[in-house]
């Protein structure tokens, strides 16, 4: 049987991650460890989940690093203990009672499987499907989810299917990928990590799956345009062709320029326009990691 580790991160989320932590506890294949990362709430947030949870080890840091830096302070606790596989989540994403056991059973058929995850739903539509694994498009390199068909109850029975990367809600790594891959790039801060890593992760043999057997719900945010725009950029820069990389600043420079004279319905007017401008700019002049708070509207 594998042994896994599982880590959540926690930012300002007490008492709500107590859902995500219940469920993480009820599954029918229990993590044989759970840490949680208090990734610099300042709030007493660590103490009350110790006080609430004895049975799991919190990490209290006095910074926040970002989702991407909670995440690496996971893999940094796990990834060189005796553990098989290492359990991401996300404060607010919760597990259906079977989904770990299932991820486990399909990354134990295939040692060739690097990250599988679950299909995911909406929270507030519990069958509604949001994502069962991310798709690349060969022409023009856009990172979507695939939902087809829309419904979790329409995935029931079929089998696991690959993917060119797995949303970061939940995913669960084989250790021996993570060990092979190291940690993932904490210049993004957020966004576009999962798949800049999973790409990685491929081009070192390992393969990526949605389990539709496994299920677990969240509630997705917007894409703040100001970090979509820089790490975007940066994804392509760093896993793309080069032309690709210049067809898509050519593409953001023209979109500039029209929104800024005229906006167009749907594209946030120019707000959204100038802070796209300045993820593009920050992108030219290599500026990465935590942006300021008033570009991306959090954190």
């Amino acid at each position: 049987m594998l042994k896994v580790g599982a880590g959540v991160v926690h930012y300002r989320f007490w008492p709500a991650v107590r859902p995500t932590l219940d469920a993480l506890l009820a599954q029918t294949r229990p993590p044989d460890r759970i840490v949680v990362i208090e990734n610099g709430s300042g709030d007493g947030s660590a103490q009350a989940i110790r006080e609430t949870y004895p049975r799991l080890d919190v990490v209290a840091v006095a910074e926040n690093r970002g989702p991407i830096g909670g995440m690496n302070l996971i893999l940094d606790e796990l990834a060189e203990t005796d553990v098989d596989a290492i359990l991401l989540l996300t404060h607010e994403t919760l597990l259906a009672p079977d989904a770990l056991e299932a991820l486990l059973a399909r990354l134990a058929q295939d040692d060739a499987i690097g990250v599988v995850g679950p299909l995911l739903g909406y929270s507030s539509r519990p069958d509604e499907l949001w994502s069962a694994g991310g798709l690349i498009s060969p022409a023009d390199w856009e990172t979507d989810h695939f939902i087809d068909p829309p419904r979790i109850s329409q995935w029931v029975g079929r089998a696991p299917r690959e993917a060119d990367w797995l949303d970061g809600a939940c995913l669960l790594y084989r250790a021996a990928a993570v060990r092979a891959t190291g940690r993932l790039n904490e210049r993004f801060f957020m966004m576009f990590d999962e798949p800049d890593y999973q790409l990685r992760m491929r081009s070192l043999g390992w393969r990526a799956e949605c389990v539709p057997a496994a299920v677990a719900w969240q509630e997705p945010g917007e894409k703040p345009p100001y970090i979509f725009t820089r790490n975007r950029l940066g994804f392509l820069a760093r896993r793309a062709p080069r032309q690709q990389l210049l067809r898509e600043l050519s593409r953001q420079c023209y979109d500039l320029v029209r929104d800024g004279l005229s906006p167009r319905p749907g594209r946030g007017g120019r707000r959204h326009a100038l802070l796209r401008a300045q993820g593009t700019l920050d992108f030219v002049r290599n500026r990465w990691g935590r942006p300021p708070a008033t570009l991306i509207g959090r954190r």
